[in-house]
C-alpha cells in the first residue's frame, strides 16, 4: 500500500525525488516523482492545496486520537505518534468512499471513527507500529492501548491542547472540531455509560482525578478543565443535564471519602478539596454538587456532617470515636517545644483544610446568583437543624454525637465563614457598616421555603425569634429611629455576617463550654495527683497514684487537643477582627440615625438618652459571641488581644457604650459579662502571669480613650444593677460577676484621670443623698458594704468548718467514724474549702477597695446614712480577727484557703485611719455597742506588729485609738443620762434615741430619717406594712424633733 499512497512523504524535502511517492493533483490523477526532470532546472509541479488540508488532517487526527486507517504509513514530521489503533470499520467505510488506495482520515468520519475506537473491546490487540516515527519507542504504545474510555478520552483532551500550544492558526478550525468531537463523546460515556463494553465509566472518572491531584498535581487543573468543558456541553443539552452525568461520580466520591477512616494528615484530602474545588468552579456542576450535598431530610441535623463538605469540615485535631488519631499523646513526656512542633504541625493542616473550604465556597458563590443561594440555604439549614446543640439538656444527652454535628464540624465551618467575612472586618476598615441590621426583623423561620428566603435575601432563620438587646414597648414605640424593611433583597455582606454569628454560637460557644469543663476536670485531676503522691510519700508502686496518672495524661492529651483547635492562627485572627466589626457596629448603631450610611460612626459623649429602635431587633447572641471570643483570648492567647494594637479602642467603646447603659442593653447578666471583658483588657499581670506580652495599646486605651471619663459611672452602674437581675439565682451569681468589677475599680483608683471621676460621682450622691432614685455612688458603697459583710460571714463560717475537720482528724475522732460518715465529712470539708476560698478572695477585694476609696472619699462615709453602718461593720470585723474567737480560723494551710488575715486587720486599720479625722465616724466606732471594746485597737497592733506593718500605720492607729477612747467615755455619760428616755423618742428600728425623726405616709410610725434611708437603699418599701415608699414621701416630724432635743438638753443639765 505504501507505494500508492501519494501523501506518505510529502513535504520532506530532504530525500532525493526518485525516492518520493507519486503526488496528486487537483483532477486526482497522480504524478510519478520519476517523470520529474532534475536536469531542466524547473520546479517540480505544486502540489494541490487541498492535497495538503487531507493529509494535514489526517496527521492531526492521528497525534490526537492515536488511531489511523493506514497499516504501513510512512512520515518523519516531528511528533507523530509511534503507534496507533487501526480502525477496521473506518477504513473499511473510507476504502469504499475513496477506492482501495485512500489510507487518510478527514473530519467527516471523526464522530464514526473515536465511537468505533471507544467499542473496542481489546484496544492492544488493534495496536500497529507507525514505521519511522520520531517518538522515541518507550512513549505511545501505553495510551495507544488504552482501555478505559474516560482515561482514554481526557488523554486525547490533552494531546489536543497541547497541538494547539505549537499550531498554526489554520489548524484551528480542525482542532476545535477534535476537541468537540472529544467532549461530545465524553458526554455520552457519562450519560450512557452502559453502551461501552461495561466499563466502570464513574470510576474511571474519579480515580483519573484521586490520581491526577494525588500523584502528580500540576496535572489535574487541565483535568478539571476538561470536565468543565464536558459540563458546560450538557448545559447546552435539552435532553440531559449535568445532574445526570456527575452525580453518580459524586455518589462514588462519598462512598470514598469514609469518615470513619478520615485523618487529618491524610494527603488524599488534597485530591478530595481538588475534586470538591473543581465542582464548585463551574456554574452547572456547582449545582449539580449542591444538589448532591442537601439532605433529604433537611432537620436531620447530623447528615450535613456525613456530606462531602462535612467530611472536610470535619477534619480535627479533637480525639473523637470515629478517628483514632492522638497527635498530643503521653503529653506529660515531651517538652514545651516538642508540644509546640506538634502544635504548629497540627495547625498546618487545620488551616490549610479550611483555606481549601472556603476557596470551594467562594467558587460557589462567584458562580450564579441561584448557586450563591443554596449554598447560603445549605449553610442556614445546617445551623438552623443543630440549633438544639447550643441547649445544656442536648449536649448531655447519650446520643449527642449521633444526632448533631460535631464541635470539630462547628469549628471548621465557623472558620471558614470567617474567611467570608474577612474582607469587610479587615482592621481599619468601615466595610461592616454595610451590614444591615434589620435583616434580624424578616421572621424567616422552618416554615418558609428556598425561594422565600431568597428573595429577600435572609438564609438565617430564627432571629426574630431570639433575645433582643433592648425591648421595645409593647406598639413597637421605645426607641428613637426607625426600623422600616428595606425594598430589596439584603446583601450578602448581611446575610454571611449573620449566618456567621449564629454558627459561633452554635460551634465556638459549645465547644468552648466543653474545653472549660475539659479544664476544670483536669484540675481536680492533677490536685488529685498530687495529694495522693504526698500522702503515699512518692508516685512508684501504687496502683490508685498510677490510674490517676493514666487519667491525668487522656484529660492533658485531650486539653491540648481542643487548644490547639481554639487557638489556630488563622482562626483567631479572623475571629477577632469578626467579633471586633461587630462591636464597632452594634456602636454605631446607638448614635447612627441612617440604616445605609457609608461610613461608621463613633460614639460621644453625652449618649443618647433614647435607645434607637434598631437595638430592639438585634440579638444578643451577638455581644454574647464576642464576650466569649475576647474572653477566650484573654485567658489563653493574651498576645493576639495586644496584636489587635489600635482596633482595641473599639472593644473599649463598646463596653462603656453597653456596659453602663440598660437603656441600650436590658440584659444586666450580659452587661456584668462586659465588665469582665473589660477586666481582661486592664494592662496589669497577676502574680501567677509569667509571659512577657507587651501591654502598650491596652495602657494606651485606659488613657487616652475618648469615652473614658464615663468609664468610671459605667463600671458603678454594673455593679449596682447585677444586685437586682429578677434571676431565681441573682443574690449567689452576683458575687461572682463583681469579682472582675473589684480589679477594674482598683486599676481606674490608680489612674488620676479615673479618680477625679469616682470622686465626683461622691460628691454628687452627698449633694442628693435622699433622691429618688439614690444617687449612683451612694448605691455602690451601700451594696459594697453589704457584700464584705456576708463574704466575710460566710469565709469565716466555712473556716471554722475546716478546722473543726482538721481537729477531728488530728485527734483520731475522724478515723473512728464510720466509713460512710467519713467519706461523707471530707466531701463537705472539700465543698467548705472552695466556698471559703472563694469569700476570702471577695471579702480581701471589698475590704481593700474600701481602703483605697476612703483616701480620698470620706463626706459620704461620714454621712448620717452610712456612718453607724460602716463603724459597726468594721468593729465587728476586726473583733474577729482579733478577738478570742479568732482561733476558731487557725487552718492548717491559709494560702491554700486565700486567707490573709493579717492583710485584712492591715486594710481595716487604713479605713480607720483614712476615716478617723472625722469625729462623726470616731462617734460612731465608740457608739457601736456590739462589737467595740476598749482593747480592740490594741489587739490590732498588736498583729500590725506581727506582720511587720509599715510603722507609720501602728502610729496613726494609735492616734485613732485614744480618739475613739475620748468620744467613747462621752457615749458612758450620754447613755447614762438619756437611760429613761420616753419610748416615743426611740427609733423602732434601731431602739437608739431619734435625731432626726421623720413619719412615714402610709403606716404612720416616726423613724429617724437615718435609718430608713439606708433602709431604701437596698428595700424601696415601708418597713412596717411592705407599701412602695420615697424618701421624698416621709414628713419631718419637726415637732417630735424639738421634743427629743429639749429633753436632752434637759438631761444633759442634770448630769
Amino acid at each position: 500500500m505504501a507505494s500508492s499512497n501519494p501523501f506518505a512523504n510529502l513535504g520532506t524535502e530532504q530525500h532525493p525525488l526518485n525516492d518520493q511517492p507519486d503526488l496528486l493533483k487537483d483532477d486526482g490523477s497522480t504524478i510519478p516523482t520519476q517523470e520529474l526532470s532534475l536536469e531542466t532546472g524547473k520546479s517540480a509541479p505544486q502540489v494541490s492545496g487541498e492535497a495538503r488540508e487531507v493529509q494535514a488532517i489526517d496527521r492531526i487526527l492521528q497525534k490526537i486520537f492515536l488511531f489511523t486507517v493506514d497499516t504501513d504509513g510512512v512520515t518523519y514530521e516531528p511528533g507523530m505518534p509511534r503507534d496507533c489503533v487501526y480502525l477496521v470499520d473506518t477504513a473499511a467505510q473510507l476504502e469504499e468512499k475513496h477506492g482501495q488506495d485512500w489510507c487518510w482520515l478527514d473530519m467527516e468520519l471523526l464522530g464514526q471513527a473515536l465511537f468505533e475506537r471507544l467499542l473496542l473491546e481489546d484496544p492492544p490487540f488493534h495496536v500497529i507500529s507507525m514505521t519511522n516515527s520520531d517518538t522515541p519507542p518507550d512513549q505511545g504504545v501505553d495510551s495507544a492501548a488504552q482501555k478505559q474510555v474516560i482515561r482514554y478520552l481526557v488523554e486525547c483532551h490533552n494531546r489536543c491542547r497541547a497541538l494547539r500550544a505549537k499550531s498554526k492558526d489554520e489548524d484551528a478550525g480542525a482542532l476545535d472540531q477534535c476537541e468537540n468531537t472529544i467532549i461530545t463523546n465524553t458526554v455520552t460515556c457519562l450519560i450512557t455509560p452502559e453502551v461501552y463494553n461495561q466499563q466502570q465509566i464513574h470510576q474511571q472518572a474519579l480515580d483519573l482525578l484521586l490520581e491526577a491531584s494525588t500523584d502528580h498535581g500540576a496535572e489535574f487543573q487541565p483535568h478539571a478543565e476538561f470536565f468543565h468543558k464536558v459540563a458546560d456541553s450538557l448545559a447546552r443539552d435539552d435532553e440531559f443535564s449535568a445532574s445526570d452525568a456527575f452525580t453518580p461520580i459524586l455518589d462514588l466520591l462519598k462512598f470514598e471519602m469514609n469518615p470513619t477512616k478520615s485523618s487529618l494528615s491524610d494527603p488524599v484530602n488534597y485530591a478530595y478539596c481538588d475534586i470538591l474545588h473543581m465542582f464548585a468552579s463551574n456554574v452547572g456542576l456547582a449545582e449539580v454538587l449542591l444538589d448532591f450535598e442537601q439532605p433529604r431530610n433537611p432537620h436531620s441535623a447530623k447528615s450535613y456532617e456525613l456530606s462531602l463538605f462535612g467530611y472536610i469540615l470535619s477534619l480535627s485535631c479533637i480525639p473523637s470515636q470515629e478517628r483514632g488519631e492522638d497527635f498530643f499523646e503521653k503529653p506529660s513526656s515531651k517538652g514545651s517545644q516538642e508540644q509546640q512542633m506538634m502544635m504548629d504541625y497540627v495547625w498546618k493542616f487545620l488551616s490549610e483544610w479550611n483555606k481549601r473550604m472556603h476557596q470551594i465556597f467562594k467558587a460557589i458563590l462567584r458562580s450564579s446568583l441561584d448557586n450563591r443561594n443554596k449554598l447560603l440555604y445549605w449553610i442556614g439549614s445546617c445551623l438552623n437543624a443543630n440549633k438544639a446543640r447550643v441547649k445544656l439538656w442536648s449536649r448531655q444527652a447519650f446520643d449527642f454525637r449521633v444526632k448533631y454535628c460535631s464541635n470539630e464540624f462547628f469549628t471548621n465551618l465557623a472558620a471558614v465563614l470567617l474567611h467570608l467575612c474577612e474582607p469587610f472586618c479587615k482592621p481599619g476598615s468601615d466595610g461592616v457598616v454595610a451590614v444591615d441590621l434589620r435583616y434580624c426583623t424578616i421572621p424567616v423561620n422552618d416554615a418558609t421555603p428556598e425561594k422565600g428566603m431568597s428573595s429577600v435575601g435572609v438564609h438565617t432563620r430564627g432571629l426574630a425569634e431570639f433575645t433582643k438587646l433592648i425591648k421595645l414597648d409593647e406598639d413597637g414605640e421605645g426607641g428613637a429611629s426607625s426600623t422600616e424593611r428595606p425594598s430589596q433583597p439584603f446583601k450578602f455582606v448581611t446575610d454571611i455576617f449573620f449566618l456567621t454569628h449564629q454558627c459561633m454560637n452554635l460551634g465556638f460557644h459549645v465547644l468552648l463550654e466543653d474545653f472549660y469543663t475539659l479544664n476544670r476536670q483536669l484540675h481536680q485531676i492533677q490536685e488529685a495527683y498530687r495529694e495522693a503522691v504526698a500522702g503515699a510519700g512518692g508516685a512508684s508502686g501504687n496502683p490508685v497514684i498510677a490510674r490517676l496518672h493514666e487519667e491525668m495524661e487522656k484529660a492533658m492529651s485531650k486539653f491540648l487537643a481542643y487548644r490547639a483547635a481554639l487557638i489556630e492562627t488563622t482562626f483567631l485572627s479572623n475571629g477577632l477582627n469578626f467579633h471586633i466589626a461587630s462591636t464597632r457596629l452594634l456602636s454605631h448603631s446607638v448614635v447612627s440615625q441612617s440604616a445605609n450610611s457609608s461610613e461608621l460612626t463613633r460614639p460621644s459623649l453625652p449618649l443618647p438618652d433614647r435607645p434607637p429602635d434598631i437595638l430592639g431587633s438585634v440579638p444578643e447572641v451577638l455581644a454574647e459571641n464576642a464576650i466569649d471570643f475576647l474572653m477566650f483570648l484573654r485567658r489563653f492567647n493574651e498576645q493576639r488581644l495586644e496584636d489587635a494594637g489600635e482596633s482595641l479602642a473599639h472593644i473599649m467603646t463598646f463596653v462603656i457604650v453597653f456596659m453602663g447603659n440598660k437603656r441600650f442593653m436590658n440584659n444586666p447578666h450580659l452587661r456584668a459579662k462586659l465588665a469582665e471583658v473589660l477586666e481582661g483588657l486592664l494592662p496589669i499581670r497577676d502574680d501567677t502571669n509569667k509571659s512577657n506580652v507587651v501591654m502598650f495599646h491596652r495602657e494606651r486605651m485606659f488613657k487616652e480613650h475618648p469615652l473614658d471619663t464615663h468609664l468610671s459611672n459605667a463600671v458603678l452602674s454594673i455593679f449596682v444593677d447585677i444586685e437586682f437581675t429578677g434571676d431565681a439565682h441573682q443574690f449567689e451569681q452576683k458575687f461572682n460577676y463583681r469579682r472582675p468589677m473589684y480589679k477594674v475599680i482598683k486599676y481606674l483608683w490608680s489612674l488620676k484621670k479615673h479618680r477625679k471621676c469616682f470622686k465626683i460621682l461622691a460628691d454628687e450622691a452627698v449633694e442628693s443623698i435622699e433622691a429618688h432614685p439614690p444617687p449612683l455612688f451612694l448605691q455602690f458603697i451601700n451594696l459594697l458594704v453589704n457584700d464584705a459583710i456576708f463574704m466575710l460571714d460566710e469565709a469565716m463560717t466555712h473556716l471554722k468548718t475546716i478546722r473543726e475537720h482538721e481537729h477531728l482528724r488530728e485527734n483520731g475522732e475522724l478515723q473512728k467514724l464510720p466509713q460512710p460518715e467519713q467519706q461523707q465529712r471530707e466531701r463537705n470539708v472539700r465543698t467548705s474549702t472552695a466556698i471559703a476560698r472563694f469569700f476570702n478572695v471577695m471579702s480581701r477585694e471589698s475590704v481593700a477597695s474600701l481602703a483605697f476609696i476612703t483616701t480620698e472619699i470620706k463626706d459620704i462615709f461620714i454621712h448620717p446614712v452610712m456612718v453607724e453602718r460602716i463603724a459597726a461593720m468594721f468593729n465587728d470585723f476586726l473583733l474577729k480577727l482579733v478577738g478570742k474567737k479568732s482561733a476558731e480560723l487557725k487552718v492548717k494551710d491559709f494560702s491554700k484557703l486565700e486567707f490573709n488575715p493579717g492583710q485584712l486587720v492591715q486594710d481595716i486599720c487604713q479605713v480607720y485611719i483614712n476615716l478617723g479625722s472625722k469625729e462623726a465616724f470616731c462617734r460612731a466606732v465608740s457608739q457601736d455597742g456590739r462589737s467595740y471594746e476598749s482593747g480592740l485597737f490594741r489587739k490590732a497592733e498588736d498583729v500590725l506588729n506581727r506582720i511587720v506593718a509599715p510603722i507609720e500605720i501602728t502610729q496613726e492607729l494609735r492616734k485613732f485609738s485614744d480618739k475613739v477612747k475620748e468620744f467613747s467615755k462621752q457615749q458612758e455619760r450620754d447613755e447614762e443620762a438619756f437611760a429613761d428616755a420616753p419610748e416615743e423618742f426611740m427609733d423602732p428600728v434601731t431602739y437608739a434615741i431619734m435625731t432626726d425623726p421623720v413619719t412615714l405616709p402610709s403606716s404612720g410610725v416616726n423613724v429617724d430619717r437615718a435609718v430608713i434611708s439606708r433602709h431604701l437603699l437596698s428595700d424601696h418599701t415601708d418597713p412596717f406594712n411592705r407599701s412602695p415608699l420615697t424618701m421624698d414621701q416621709v414628713k419631718p416630724n419637726t415637732e417630735l424633733k424639738t421634743r427629743i432635743e429639749e429633753w436632752k438638753k434637759k438631761q444633759q443639765s442634770k448630769s
